[in-house]
């Protein structure tokens, strides 16, 4: 689901978020590319994407903050 929203600009911002819960990163860096940017915040590391979409703006920005190999937390602006 996720490749044909990047695909087609199809997806809004909520929807992203809603695909990526729980999702294994392997699937997400294969899905998006490396990140845009990486930056460690008291010891976490919260990975940035930049992700086309349907909602008038050109791209919207995911931060993705994993847990044991999967997706545990992550926000859209």
């Amino acid at each position: 689901m996720l490749k044909w929203c990047m695909a087609g600009n199809e997806c809004d911002v909520a929807s992203y978020v809603m695909y990526l819960r729980g999702m294994r990163k392997f699937v997400v860096i294969d899905t998006f590319g490396a990140p845009s940017s990486v930056q460690n915040i008291g010891g976490e590391e919260i990975h940035y994407f930049n992700v086309p979409t349907s909602e008038g703006r050109k791209r919207a920005r995911l931060q993705i903050v994993y847990s044991f190999g999967k997706v545990d937390r992550v926000s859209a602006f």
